[in-house]
């Protein structure tokens, strides 16, 4: 963490830099998220020793892992299709649900767009999707959720690629506040 004048925070972490090992060894932050409280959900791909998973900690603000997060941890782990899932962007509700999104290989279709809405807890929120979970399939081949927003009666927008078959299309999905797709 960086003190408002760019010099590293030495308050936070270990000499301002906090490494949180989550799963075997690989992981990767892709996004990261500020609630009001001042706690931070960074988010990313965990590997679990065969491929990867959604991977989910939440920090305190001096950088160490919030165990009232994640089963008393700090850490939550979500494994979406058959094979590697990987989260690409966050989302923060207004009412503390944490929204991630990124794309998950299955066994057919190759990568679909998935998303994972957890409560607060990081526990998963049963009434968004199964589960929690959510991967639309669109397509015979690759479709990607790179980027999302939340829209302000709570729905939520995804934005990434589909292949048609010859070459990759933008591709931009909203979904209900259920998990549907609107």
């Amino acid at each position: 963490r960086y003190l408002p004048n760019g010099t590293i925070d030495t308050s936070f972490g270990n000499a301002g830099i906090a490494m949180i090992p989550i799963g075997t060894h690989d992981d990767i932050a892709f996004s990261g998220l500020l609630q009001p409280d001042g706690k931070i959900v960074v988010s990313g791909d965990v590997f679990n020793g065969t491929d990867y998973d959604f991977g989910i900690i939440r920090l305190l603000t001096d950088g160490s892992l919030d165990t009232s997060f994640g089963g008393g941890d700090g850490k939550v782990i979500y494994q979406l299709g058959t094979s590697s899932d990987y989260i690409r962007s966050s989302l923060l509700q207004p009412d503390g649900k944490i929204i991630v999104v990124g794309l998950s290989l299955g066994p057919i279709n190759g990568y679909s767009p998935g998303l994972v809405r957890m409560n607060s807890d990081g526990s998963p929120d049963n009434s968004f999707g199964t589960s929690g979970m959510v991967i639309t399939e669109i397509g015979p081949y690759n479709d990607y959720g790179w980027a999302s927003c939340l829209q302000t009666d709570g729905k939520i927008v995804i934005a990434g690629k589909t292949n048609n078959g010859t070459n990759d299309d933008v591709m931009v999905m909203r979904y209900n506040i259920d998990g549907s797709l609107d």
